[in-house]
């Protein structure tokens, strides 16, 4: 079994991209396999293992909302974990199209199960964790006030390029990846982040993941410690009494 992450710029597959998206492999033990770039959504297919696998990208992969945001992204935000707003009528004015819902279904009729995640979340709740290691889990006011004081080390700016060295090799050493070939290509820590987000979804041993429906058999997957994890269970208790 393969787990790919994939950094989608999000230009439609079929027009050409100002940049290419990423794609990292990881296998089963987590060892890091290969970093590409492809610029199309053929090129994407063609550039992944064969199935079956695991793939996780960092785009909005079910869009059933025309506007406003979907239900996932007002969950994390009530966890204080703020994520660009996906809709329809949003996408197609930002981007042309929904990219990453397209591609999904491409990627499933393959035989690929496809998650949704947020590199920078996933990277942040990482340094939580290295922050809280053995340590007792904090009750859920604590929990929000440290939460909140967490940063992901800035391993990118707003326009995809590499943050500083210090920054890289601290998500790098967080993603437990060592040494990879590209890894100071555009996009290749956050394709890293989603490539371990699809292996922890599937591998319990390596921590927990909240899983959160946005339609069909399709989720977002997070890393979660037990306090986010009872964070979003307390809301959806809320949600569901309403």
């Amino acid at each position: 079994m393969r787990f790919i992450g994939i950094h989608l710029i999000q230009p439609l597959g079929e027009i050409a991209s100002p940049s290419p998206s990423t794609l990292a492999t990881l296998d089963d033990a987590g060892r890091l396999e290969g970093i590409s770039g492809a610029l199309h959504d053929h090129e994407i297919l063609n550039a992944l293992p064969d199935p079956p696998g695991v793939i996780t990208l960092d785009a909005p992969v079910f869009v059933p909302n025309a506007k406003g945001r979907r239900g996932a992204e007002d969950l994390l935000a009530w966890c204080d974990i703020n994520v660009f707003p996906a809709s329809r009528e949003r996408l197609g004015r930002l981007y042309g199209g929904l990219r990453g819902e397209s591609l999904a279904s491409r990627l499933e009729a393959e035989g690929y199960t496809v998650h949704e995640s947020f590199p920078e979340v996933i990277v942040r709740q990482r340094e939580w964790e290295s922050r809280r290691n053995g340590l007792a889990p904090l009750d859920l006011a604590r929990y929000r006030e440290a939460w909140i004081g967490v940063k992901a080390p800035r391993y990118a700016n707003k326009r995809d390029e590499p943050g500083t060295p210090e920054a890289r090799r601290r998500a790098l050493e967080l993603l437990n990846i060592h040494d990879p070939d590209g890894r100071d290509q555009p996009g290749a820590i956050a394709a890293l982040a989603c490539a371990y987000a699809a292996l922890r979804s599937a591998r319990p041993d390596l921590g927990a993941t909240l899983s959160l429906p946005v339609g069909g058999e399709r989720e977002i997957v997070l890393p979660a410690g037990p306090e986010l994890l009872s964070r979003a269970a307390l809301h959806l208790r809320r949600l569901s009494s309403r």
